[in-house]
């Protein structure tokens, strides 16, 4: 897919525009859709999703070491058939200000109304001076408030978390009204709004009481506006007061003629709420509304009675107090055993030889050992004998030993003489064999023929046996070519 222009961003639906539109469901930047109707990067980042941190949900991989630890939340959110998940109609209705009307802005499947505005007689004051004035309901897309901070107060972080994310924050239809510059704001008479809410948070009991109505679940219900600040959004709640939203309060979001599903709130103004310092808080045109939940704070309770470990601290004392003086000891002991242990050794090893010297004096008799020697020592007989015995059989292996070195001895001579005897035959039988070679050598030259020469002829020797005859060639002829010279005899 191309980039979009300078300017321009690629948007969820795959159009290029400066501002994307509102949507339901995941965003390009968490495009996986948790089973908790959460959204993240990947399906590991579910968990930091649920958290509703958001530094967390901002960057899910850094965590900062100020980010308190997470904590368990127990509630568990609205799955299937939520109220929350209903869109409010996109409609725009008359209202006849001198008469009450009701408006249906939101149906469920079965064309229930679940979101309904009432608007009192004379709650809409005009400017212009007429009756009759138009008002605009708007559906609010999940990536307007997926993202909106719902911090919880510290006395309900154990049992909630640090925050709650958008599954567990919107119990109702939310809502967007938008009225004309000819509506008079804050509304001279509060505008009622009544939905049904999800019951998976309304309807936990804090005591295990099956009626609702026993506890404070519904005081932890609030009817809040949406704060969008540039790269910010958070739920405010409309009551501030928690004291008028507990139990018979003023502004207590389930009264006793409602059903148990069923809460409601007042409305003051549509458009944007003005920010005390002077400062736009918002660039919409209108102002979005839902019912969230938003736990109270609860004061400490003291607890009903000592529990287990207070009703035994005595004893709990005593036997630490024990385990310590127990330490002690085996320390001391420990430290005694390691200062005697040389020692302990010492005696062993002078121990184990005095054994040894009894054993040798039981076998060998009584004058092997150290003895005293103004103690009488009586020699056993067969000691005796035994030990004679030991003497003479040492003088025969003695004996052998010598005996068998000397034959190894006289073997090596007797070896040594019968080397040399070879040794001076084998120099005879060389010196004859030179001695036949030589007179051999001396026949073969005397009985060889020996040439006679002619004294008297000019050319040459000439020869009288049977050898070849030499031809000796002269330099120089008629023809060029050397001549062959011969003697008196030809061959």
């Amino acid at each position: 897919m191309p980039s979009c222009s300078s300017g321009l961003l690629r948007c969820e639906d795959g159009w290029c525009r400066k501002s994307c539109l509102g949507y339901d469901g995941c965003g390009l930047s968490a495009p996986f859709h948790c089973a908790n109707r959460e959204c993240a990067k990947t399906p590991n980042g579910c968990a930091d999703a649920a958290s509703g941190n958001p530094l967390k949900l901002a960057n899910p991989h850094r965590r900062l070491l100020a980010t308190p630890a997470p904590t368990l939340i127990v509630n568990t959110a609205c799955l299937s058939n939520c109220q929350a998940e209903i869109k409010a109609a996109n409609t725009e209705v008359t209202i006849d200000i001198t008469q009450q009307s009701s408006v249906d802005i939101a149906l469920n499947a079965n064309l229930v109304a679940v979101a309904t505005l009432t608007f009192p007689a004379g709650a809409l004051g005009l400017n212009s001076g007429g009756t009759t004035t138009g008002i605009a309901i708007r559906p609010v897309p999940e990536s307007r408030m997926r993202l909106a901070v719902n911090e919880i107060h510290p006395s309900r972080v154990q049992k909630n978390g640090n925050y709650l994310p958008f599954s567990l924050s919107v119990l109702s239809v939310a809502f967007e009204c938008v009225v004309s510059s000819d509506v008079k704001e804050p509304f001279n008479v509060d505008v009622t709004y009544t939905a049904w809410i999800d019951q998976y948070q309304a309807f936990v009991s804090h005591q295990n009481q099956p009626d609702p109505r026993n506890n404070q679940s519904y005081s932890d219900v609030c009817l809040a506006r949406l704060v969008e600040e540039p790269g910010f959004s958070t739920w405010f709640c409309l009551v501030g007061n928690y004291s008028n939203r507990a139990v018979g309060g003023l502004n207590f979001a389930h009264p006793d003629n409602l059903a148990p599903q069923v809460v409601q709130g007042v409305i003051h103004q549509c458009s944007p709420y003005p920010d005390p310092n002077g400062s736009p808080t918002s660039s919409t045109a209108g102002t979005v509304y839902a019912f969230i939940y938003s736990p109270i704070p609860v004061s400490p309770q003291k607890p009903a009675g000592l529990d287990s470990f207070q009703k035994n601290i005595v004893w709990i004392i005593l036997g630490v107090l024990l385990g310590i003086v127990f330490l002690i000891l085996l320390c001391y002991m420990a430290f005694r055993l390691f200062r005697y242990r040389e020692k302990y050794h010492k005696e062993r090893e002078e121990a184990d030889r005095l054994q040894e010297e009894v054993e040798n004096m039981r076998q060998f008799g009584g004058d092997s050992g150290n003895k005293d020697d103004q103690v009488a020592m009586t020699s056993n007989p067969l000691s005796v004998q035994l030990k004679d015995m030991q003497a003479r059989y040492n003088a025969e292996d003695m004996k052998l030993q010598a005996a068998e070195s000397d034959l190894r001895k006289q073997e090596g001579e007797i070896r040594q003489e019968h080397i040399k005897n070879m040794r001076d035959n084998r120099d005879k039988l060389a010196d004859e064999l030179e001695k036949l070679k030589r007179q051999l050598a001396e026949t073969q030259a005397a009985s060889a023929p020996k040439p006679t020469y002619d004294d008297t002829a000019s050319a040459g020797p000439a020869y009288t046996t049977d050898e070849p005859v030499r031809e000796e060639f002269e330099g120089g002829g008629s023809h060029g070519g050397a001549q062959p010279r011969r003697g008196k005899k030809d061959l």
